[in-house]
């Protein structure tokens, strides 16, 4: 059974950014998803710090989140090559609710 790319996304949105306390997906820390019919879930991200205690903390709680989707087997995550976190990422709430605009 191939894991739904939509429970996928349910399930982050409880993972939240340690520094900002909003949920990765609406951080727009999500680049893609892929899923397979063997349970397995790749999942890219863009990061907004290079601290790495954060961004472990952050995997974790994706492996976590993602793990508790019917059909998942194995989280495999990846850092998005030649791609940066910036505002524009977040969703237009997220972004009036931290900056304003």
């Amino acid at each position: 059974m191939e894991p739904a790319v939509n429970e996928i996304y349910h399930e982050l949105k409880y993972v939240f950014d340690p520094e900002t306390g909003v949920n990765i997906v609406d951080l727009g820390l999500i680049e893609k998803i892929e899923t397979t019919g063997d349970g397995i879930v790749r999942i890219e991200m863009v990061f907004a710090t290079d601290d790495s205690d954060i961004i472990k903390q952050i995997c974790s709680g994706v492996v976590y989140a993602v793990s508790l989707v019917d059909g998942v087997k194995e989280v495999v995550i990846t850092k998005a090559e030649k791609k940066d976190w910036t505002p524009g990422r977040m969703n237009e709430q997220v972004k009036r609710d931290l900056i304003g605009t």
